[in-house]
């Protein structure tokens, strides 16, 4: 029931548009979905708008102050000289003078409200469905059912999810086509299944890395973060194409057990020296000791690997090979 003053006895020159509401769905198909409100507050207002919704955006069942039709958008008004809001509808606010001059805003956010809600209806309405295929063919293939429960519960922070990523990744693929259409083909069927099995089996063999590793988190082990130099051992390089031309990249294992990824420097694969009348070329090989100087970053999923940019490599191994060829052959 309302108990405020009613809109009518207040001098309209003292209302003041504050925001327009609604009520959009939001969501996941893994955590459901549920009713949110949403607002775009008008031009210099956002401050009233945030005082409103504290008090009355829990209860969404609004209704005009003026014509007390429920309402689906909510021109939220202000009383400026009493600071109480009032609930009018579209129609409503066009008879009132003062707010002529919103009219057009109120439009333009209600188009985009529209488009929202619409948006986030069906959503929910393809995640229904999503659900109901779902729940059909984990009845007709228990087994693939289970093996994307394994990789919709399997936490992306695992101690050893850059082993499994690509399976767990893989899995939730597949899992989201039989939600989108219901079911898989026999070849994607086995896939599937060999995933999880290859993903178990991974992390069975890795027993004691898993327990070295979580100790490490534990203790605080992280990969280095902003510029710094530190000293490692190269675990792998191999060229990675890319809309700029592509580039040598590098996996570098440091001398606490992180690891870290990044683009190889030019000076590392780029060394020739002429020699005898013939260019002699020496690169960067994996296993070579480097200390590297550079800007890095800890990856989000895996607080023991990182990635770095802008690098200076010291590569006292690649150095040696160069000095080393250097030399006049023996007569």
């Amino acid at each position: 029931m309302k108990i405020q003053n009613h809109i009518r006895e207040i001098p309209t020159e003292n209302l003041k548009l504050v925001a327009i509401a609604w009520v959009d769905v939001q969501g996941d198909d893994d955590c459901g979905y549920s009713s949110i409100c949403r607002h775009d507050a008008y031009p210099g207002s956002e401050v009233e708008y945030r005082k409103w919704f504290e008090v009355q955006s829990v209860d969404t069942n609004w209704s005009c102050w003026i014509c007390c039709r429920s309402l689906k958008y909510n021109c939220v008004v202000q009383d400026t000289s009493t600071e109480l809001f009032y609930d009018i509808g579209r129609d409503c606010c066009q008879n009132l003078q003062v707010l002529q001059s919103s009219l057009g805003w109120l439009d333009t956010k209600q188009a985009n409200a529209a488009k929202c809600v619409a948006s986030g209806k069906k959503a929910a309405k393809a995640r229904t469905a999503g659900d109901v295929r779902e729940a059909e063919f984990a009845i007709a293939k228990p087994e693939i059912a289970a093996a994307f429960t394994y990789a919709k519960s399997f936490p992306n922070n695992h101690a050893l999810w850059h082993k499994v990523a690509w399976a767990i990744t893989t899995l939730r693929d597949l899992r989201s086509k039989v939600r989108q259409y219901g079911s898989l083909s026999e070849k994607q069927e086995a896939f599937a299944l060999g995933l999880h099995k290859q993903a178990v089996e991974t992390l069975d063999a890795s027993v004691n890395e898993i327990a070295i590793r979580e100790a490490a988190i534990a203790a605080g082990l992280r990969a280095p973060e902003g510029k710094q130099t530190v000293k490692g051992t190269i675990k792998s390089i191999k060229w990675v194409d890319s809309d700029f031309g592509g580039a040598f990249k590098t996996l570098v294992e440091l001398e606490n057990g992180t690891r870290v990824y990044g683009t190889l420097p030019s000076d590392q694969h780029e060394n020739s020296v002429h020699i005898n009348g013939a260019w002699v070329t020496n690169k960067a090989e994996v296993g070579d000791k480097v200390e590297i100087t550079a800007t890095f970053e800890v990856s989000q999923k895996d607080t023991l690997f990182g990635f770095y940019k802008r690098p200076k490599f010291k590569n006292a191994d690649l150095t040696a090979r160069i000095t080393a060829s250097s030399q006049p052959v023996a007569a």
